[in-house]
């Protein structure tokens, strides 16, 4: 009884995690969009490269909630993969964004399976939402990157309940 019940906690468990991941990286300077530039060296050695974009969109209030907590003072963006010997890295904050929206762009990304990771931080750098995409970049081609930003889980309990093995009497 007690293994039909361990496979699906540990599945539920291992589906709670997969967003959560490191990070890293440095601060990117502030170009005049708002938007960091990007950082990080490139192994291409002038082999073909692709564009990662990534729109950032900031929601007004609604009923419906939203999508970036009203707590984020920022988000960070970070791609790693192939062809990347250190991640790029960009980090929006919440006043530069314009109409609600900032564009991240990655120019000259060599070709191959990435990683693109974005993180909205509040002001003492606590995650409030994340998100995990792997994408593939082509040569001479744009990858758009959809990552909807939920919430990120804070605390996880977890709670194994055991019943007596077979042929065991409980009294």
């Amino acid at each position: 009884m007690t293994r039909r019940y361990l496979l699906p906690a540990i599945l539920f468990i291992s589906l709670i995690f997969s967003g959560c991941g490191g990070g890293g990286g440095s601060a990117g300077s502030q170009g005049p969009s708002g938007a960091g530039s990007p950082e990080g060296t490139l192994d291409s050695g002038g082999g073909p490269t692709g564009r990662i974009e990534l729109a950032i969109q900031w929601p007004q209030v609604s009923k419906v909630g939203k999508l970036i907590p009203q707590a984020a003072d920022r988000v960070e963006v970070s791609v790693s993969g192939e062809g990347l010997s250190q991640s790029l890295f960009q980090s929006v904050p919440r006043s530069q964004m314009q109409n609600n929206q900032a564009i991240v762009s990655f120019p000259s990304v060599p070709v191959g399976n990435k990683v693109v990771e974005v993180k909205a931080l509040d002001s003492a750098n606590n995650i409030v939402a994340h998100r995990i995409k792997p994408i593939s970049v082509t040569s001479g081609q744009q990858s758009q990157v959809e990552a909807p930003l939920g919430m990120t889980v804070s605390t996880v309990a977890l709670c194994l309940l055991s019943s007596p093995s077979p042929g065991v009497r409980r009294s």
